[in-house]
């Protein structure tokens, strides 16, 4: 499946026009997982909830019990996404298969199906009956160019660009895998920050294998997910393992809480949005989206107004007193983490 592709069906979902039903199959798990995604974000309006449903395909579980969960109301809630595995292996020669298609035909507004499968024979009649009337995608391993292309999307919603053999070489070193390749442009884009727009070779050849970036991302995890113990161990490793200087660390947690600091403010001046619109307002990368918010609920407005303040004043104190500098920064996580 090419990202292209990809791609405009994810815009359709944004736009609240997603597919009644969608087979997603191959081998590649990143684009059905990134699908699944954003059909959770995106299909729901603001102030609806939704339905998640496992729906088990069995011989026990007929077609028309699925057909018919389709076409019932959700209890509690506006609307259901209902997702199944093995449904080929299961109903390829059932007789409820006229019922699905005429429900595809005429979908019940509040119900969504996603079949997933690990592959498919496109010669039976069931695959052939269903690509005309859902959304079938083959989640196939991309190429090269393919890949390249995904690198500079994901780049250009961040005002970044990259150099060619710059994509080839983080390719290269993920062998193509996308939730590696994802991770990696994360590390790459936060540690750099805003004074790089154009990513290079050099650039990439200085972070990917640098293991005191895993480190201060490892490093940052712990301090927002107020885990102490492993924050401080973490801090130790950069100070004396790495050679990051204390300055630096502390350059880093000013940037994320100042993130935090205007997704509060974001929220509040436009509480109706949601929450991934925000993030993708004030600069947060999409493929941290999730980790940035699990990380925002474990504090608050106050605390991070404090925090700033007790950075700032930590940095004023690290340089007029660089000597104290790990002590001062040791007592400061503790600090943080204490305040739950």
């Amino acid at each position: 499946m090419s990202h292209v592709l990809f791609q405009k069906w994810i815009s359709a979902i944004e736009k609240h026009e997603p597919s009644p039903a969608y087979v997603l199959f191959g081998e590649n798990n990143y684009f059905k997982t990134k699908l699944i995604e954003s059909l959770k974000h995106h299909m729901i309006h603001p102030h609806e909830s939704t339905n998640l449903n496992s729906f088990s395909c069995s011989s026990s579980s007929g077609l028309d019990s699925l057909i018919h969960l389709l076409n019932t109301t959700p209890f509690f809630h506006n609307r259901q996404l209902i997702i199944t595995r093995d449904f080929f292996k299961s109903y390829a020669k059932s007789k409820a298969i006229p019922a699905l298609v005429h429900y595809l035909k005429n979908p019940a507004p509040f119900s969504i199906l996603v079949i997933l499968e690990n592959e498919i024979d496109k010669r039976t009649s069931l695959y052939k009956t269903l690509s005309e009337c859902a959304t079938v995608c083959e989640c196939s391993h991309l190429n090269d160019s393919e890949s390249r292309t995904l690198i500079t999307d994901m780049l250009k919603s961040q005002q970044k660009t990259i150099a060619t053999d710059a994509s080839d070489f983080i390719i290269t070193c993920t062998n193509s895998n996308l939730s590696d390749i994802e991770s990696q442009l994360n590390r790459i884009v936060t540690f750099l920050g805003n004074s790089v727009s154009h990513i290079t070779l050099e650039h990439i050849q200085q972070l990917v294998d640098d293991s005191r970036v895993h480190t201060m991302f490892e490093f940052l995890d712990y301090f927002f997910e107020k885990r102490a113990d492993q924050a401080i161990f973490a801090y130790h490793s950069l100070i004396t393992d790495s050679k990051v200087s204390p300055l630096a660390i502390v350059s880093m947690l000013f940037r994320q809480l100042g993130q935090f600091h205007q997704a509060f403010i974001f929220r509040s001046l436009n509480p109706n949005r949601k929450p991934y619109d925000i993030l993708k307002e004030i600069g947060v990368p999409p493929f941290v989206h999730q980790k940035f918010l699990s990380q925002l609920k474990k504090t608050s407005i106050n605390q991070i107004i404090k925090s700033k303040q007790d950075i700032t004043e930590l940095d004023v104190r690290l340089k007029s007193h660089p000597v104290d500098g790990d002590t001062l920064i040791e007592h400061y996580i503790l600090a943080y983490c204490a305040n739950l």
